[in-house]
C-alpha cells in the first residue's frame, strides 16, 4: 500500500505509517509513533503515540468518535 510523506518531515526511530496514509509536510513525528492507515497527519506527534482518522487524532479519541457516530446512525434508523 501506498503513503505519502511530505519532504521536509522529520521521522523518529521505529515510526509505523498505515496504508493509504498522508503526513504534511514540515512536522516532525517522535519516536515510536503509529499512525492508522488511511489517515492524514496535518501537525506534529508526540513519541509513543498513536494516531489515527483525518486529520489524524489519538487513536483512543478516533475510536470514540467513530463509535459515537455509527450508534447516532443505528438509532436514527431503528426508531423508523
Amino acid at each position: 500500500a501506498q503513503c505519502g510523506i511530505g519532504g521536509s518531515t522529520t521521522l523518529g526511530r521505529c515510526v509505523y505509517i498505515g496504508g493509504q496514509s498522508g503526513i504534511h509536510q514540515h512536522i516532525t513525528l517522535g519516536d515510536y509513533v503509529k499512525v492508522a492507515a488511511k489517515s492524514g497527519v496535518m501537525s506534529s506527534v508526540d513519541a509513543h503515540s498513536t494516531v489515527g482518522g483525518y486529520p489524524a487524532i489519538p487513536i483512543r479519541d478516533f475510536h470514540r468518535q467513530t463509535l459515537f457516530l455509527r450508534n447516532q446512525t443505528t438509532t436514527k434508523s431503528s426508531k423508523s
